[in-house]
Order: C-alpha cells, then structure tokens, then sequence
C-alpha cells in the first residue's frame, strides 16, 4: 500500500487514496512539495524577519510548514528498499535532539515520559445514558486540554524547548526530548 507524494493541505487529504507503487509514482509530485515548502518558508521569514534570534514560535511554524508539506515524502530513498520513515519525522527527531543538545550541560538527553493512568477509565466512567455522548466528549476535551497546558509547561520547565521536542502526545501519555539541565536529578 503506498500514497503518493504530495503536500498534505485539506483538499488532497480528501482525495488521497492508497494503491500500488507503480501507480503512487505516477501522482508523485516533488515538484509540487518544493515549491510549496519554498512559499511557505518565504512568508514564515517575512513574518519573523524583525527577531534576530530564531524564536520558539519561528521553530513551531517551521515544524507546522515541514508536516504540511513532508509528511508523505520518503526521508532515505537511496539507503532502504522501502522507505519506513518521512522526511518529516526524520527532522523532527533531528530538530528534538539539536534544541535539547544545545540546552544541555553535558551534552546528553532524558526522555520525559509522563502517563495519565487509567484516562480511559475517566473517559468512559459511568454517566446517565441520556446526556452520555455529550458527557464523555466533554471529559475527552477536558483531558486534551490538561494534556496541552502539561506539554507546555514541560516545554517552558526545559528551557523554553518547541512542540518539535514532543515526540508522544496521545492517548494520555506525553513523551518529549529535555536536556540534561542542573535541578533534574533521578
């Protein structure tokens, strides 16, 4: 099974469908990738040109601009028969390691992992059959949004890290790449 290589904007996640590789080269588009990866790093530096220093949120647009447009594009065609990870992925990695690097004091990484136990328990605790729906949505937003303002509190506790350094964030549990900074012994 195999998608064809295209930005993923709204109008073509609708239309993508899986098929064979012959066909999925075929729809491939590098060129139409590029140019909109080009376009969209233009308006991102005309947006942040005023900073001298790249700023937090010049990281996240570009980690938003590089999903948008990398996420179906192979990150090493020339080293495996069939390529496992995408070119986003890959450089989100990359990015996670390089922040938490250079934030470090002795040049290594933790992993921070943080689990809500038992959030499905939560979720689906037992709720009147008429307003259940609604009860369990309201329940699944409110630990979306405890989940959020977790991450970034963790991403402002390490140093002021960007969302590239969350590696896990569903279902409850939170991974994320933090240097090896002074106060944050085992």
């Amino acid at each position: 099974v195999w998608l064809p290589i295209k930005p993923l904007l709204p109008g073509v996640i609708a239309g993508l469908e899986a098929c064979d590789i012959e066909n999925a080269m075929k729809e491939s588009s590098y060129s139409e990738v590029v140019l909109l990866l080009l376009s969209m790093l233009r308006v991102a530096r005309e947006i942040y040109q005023a900073s001298a220093h790249p700023t937090r949120g010049l990281v996240d647009t570009v980690e938003n601009i590089l999903r948008a447009t990398s996420s179906l594009v192979p990150s090493a065609v020339y080293w495996s028969i069939v390529p496992d990870i995408s070119l986003y992925s890959h450089s989100k990695l990359v990015a996670a390691f390089t922040s938490a690097l250079h934030l470090s004091r002795d040049q290594r990484l933790r992993l921070l992992v943080i689990d809500a136990n038992n959030i499905q328990g939560f979720i689906a605790a037992p709720v009147k059959a008429a307003g259940a729906s609604r009860v369990i949505r309201g329940r699944s937003l409110l630990l979306e949004i405890l989940m959020d303002a977790l991450t970034e509190y963790a991403l402002e506790l390490f140093g002021g890290l960007p969302r590239a350094n969350v590696i896990v964030s569903e279902g409850g549990t939170l991974d994320i790449v933090v240097p090896n900074i002074e106060g944050f012994e085992e």
